[in-house]
């Protein structure tokens, strides 16, 4: 979402956020995409933790050590990771033995691609023997 100030805009919307019973916010940080056609906030999560009391729920370009890191420093209670499960349905567990992640395939994604694409992706990538 782009704003022409958006610490200003999103923070006075977040800080009024505080005034709801909410289970949680939903932060995204800048994508390859953003980072390279515009100026935005990055990182997002230690510009807007300070201004909200409740959870914080984060995604963007995570991996298993900065999703530590950014639990570990408070700045969210949660990471969730979207090309990572997409490819790795057993992500957790990937996570949780330090396994190597299959490398997602973006034409295999949301139905994107031609009537051969829709045929791989979701169901097909490899998962760890056990």
């Amino acid at each position: 979402m782009f704003d022409s100030e958006p610490q200003a805009t999103f923070g006075y919307v977040i800080k009024a956020l505080n005034n709801f019973n909410l289970a949680y916010i939903h932060l995204m940080e800048a994508n390859e995409v953003d980072l390279s056609t515009r100026e935005v906030i990055n990182p997002v999560l230690p510009v807007f933790r300070p201004l909200y009391q409740g959870n914080i729920i984060t995604n963007g370009g995570y991996n298993k050590e900065t999703g530590n890191s950014a639990i570990a420093s408070g700045n969210a209670q949660l990471v969730s990771y979207g090309k990572p499960y997409l490819a790795n349905p057993d992500l957790v567990k990937r996570f949780s033995i330090n396994a190597e992640l299959n490398e997602p395939n973006p034409r295999t994604f949301y139905g994107r691609g031609n009537t051969e694409d829709a045929k791989i992706g979701y169901t097909d990538y490899s998962a760890l023997l056990t």
